[in-house]
């Protein structure tokens, strides 16, 4: 029978837990007082870890205790490495596994941001480097008696190297499946919505389409007492036509989620693109940066710019994409009319009209709806004769509260939607005037 993910980590906190109880009744000798407690400390914490994750604790009230008991782990571990290596520089293995078995541990964490997680193997790495050092320090005490009084931990530490060896491996690997299943249930969950899509667009198409074809004959047929009421219900269908058509035009983007790209191949694709027509510029993008869901952000990043194309009719719009903490963060700015509050009320709203492209209807609705979704957030700042810009970027990585300057008005999209879109209007006073926008999207 499979392991399950909770049982494996149980598991492997458990076996921690046993080694070290181990370890401190007997392998350390009665003179190192400070390793032992250590030592029992560390069992005790991993104990209590590897109970929390088999009762899945993780999901109640003790959530926070369980990341406390994470953190107190790693850093016991990290100060016994470097007290062990101070003490008997001889078996440095032990230390190095001690950092080893810290940093296997954070592995082990659903991380939400990535910072953090690299902020710990950074301080693993240079406990690394420090247990390393204090051996260099204190050769000295490296000699045949040393060796003597040490060489029954020997045995315990060749142990404890294979079984982190096997940890890290075996904790790679599980996480790596995990990951692959998830993203196979995910294109497995998407390519079904988008099939369903399309049966249903279809099959409501071609009634839609004969029954708006009906109308407008009618139309003509109409008397003045008929005719107000057959132009609302063929503009009500035109409406769900145009929905429909909008529908079946963009419902594969999504089935290209999570497939990462280099940030720079997305810029030289815009630069083909648009060419001459934008002023294409960015600032931090190295070849290491990547940019996750590829397509869909190309392709709302398309509506953007052919939007502020559209809108640019003396200068040429703006496109600016920095990288900042390894996050993408772009500005799509054009000199236009701008727009104003009751304008900008509308912006991101599934506005449908029958006449020409308004630049602010179905396409931008989706196209906001399609960024958020992706985990990003989308600010939109615009005033009448200024011009418009569109922001996106994560809200981890910035806060769009500093974007915020008097004379201007806004309209902010959170990722997810978890939160109304806001509304705030500096034109007229530097206090903000805060108003809730109709919830668009679903979380």
């Amino acid at each position: 029978m499979q392991m399950s993910d909770k049982n494996f980590f149980g598991l492997v906190f458990a076996a921690l837990s046993v080694q070290f109880l181990l370890g401190a009744t007997f392998v350390y000798t009665p003179l190192d007082q400070v390793e032992i407690y250590l030592a029992y400390a560390i069992s005790g914490v991993l104990g209590y870890l590897a109970v929390l994750t088999f009762v899945n604790a993780r999901e109640h009230w003790s959530a926070k205790t369980w990341t406390i008991a994470l953190y107190t782990a790693f850093g016991l571990l990290l100060v016994h490495a470097m007290s062990n290596a101070y003490k008997h520089p001889l078996v440095i293995m032990h230390s190095v596994n001690l950092v080893y078995t810290a940093t296997a541990l954070v592995r082990f964490k659903n991380w939400r941001k990535r910072q953090t997680y690299d902020h710990l193997y950074t301080v693993g790495f240079v406990t690394f480097l420090a247990c390393a050092l204090i051996t260099v320090i204190r050769k000295d005490m490296i000699n045949a008696e040393e060796f003597e009084a040490t060489k029954n931990a020997h045995v315990f530490v060749f142990i404890a190297t294979i079984e982190v060896i096997l940890i890290h491996i075996l904790s790679n690997i599980k996480l790596l499946k995990s990951t692959t299943t998830e993203g196979a249930k995910l294109n497995s969950r998407v390519q079904f919505q988008n099939d369903l899509i399309s049966i249903i667009s279809h099959n409501i198409r071609t009634p839609l389409s004969h029954i708006y074809t009906k109308l407008e004959i009618e139309k003509m047929r109409s008397t003045p007492e008929n005719s107000s009421l057959i132009e609302d219900l063929s503009e009500s269908v035109q409406h769900l036509v145009n929905i429909v058509e909008t529908t079946l035009n963009n419902r594969d983007v999504i089935s290209q989620a999570n497939v990462s790209k280099p940030v720079k191949e997305l810029l030289d694709t815009l630069n083909n693109l648009y060419g001459q027509k934008v002023f294409l510029t960015q600032n931090g993008v190295e070849p290491r940066h990547n940019v996750e869901n590829y397509t869909p952000m190309l392709f709302g990043l398309q509506n953007f710019i052919d939007n502020a194309i559209k809108w640019s009719e003396n200068e040429k719009p703006s496109v600016f994409l920095k990288i900042k903490d390894d996050k993408l963060f772009t500005i799509v700015a054009d000199r236009g009319p701008g727009m104003s509050l009751e304008h900008l009320k509308l912006y991101g709203n599934p506005v449908i009209t029958n006449g020409p492209r308004s630049g602010k209807g179905l396409g931008i609705y989706f196209t906001t709806g399609l960024i958020t979704t992706l985990g990003y957030d989308v600010l939109v700042k615009t005033a009448d004769g200024k011009g418009t810009i569109v922001m996106v970027f994560e809200n981890a990585t910035n806060n769009y509260n500093a974007f915020m300057e008097k004379g201007w008005v806004y309209k902010y999209f959170p990722a997810f939607a978890k939160d109304e879109a806001i509304i705030e209007d500096l034109t007229s006073s530097a206090a903000r005037q805060f108003s809730k926008a109709a919830k668009i999207f679903s979380k």
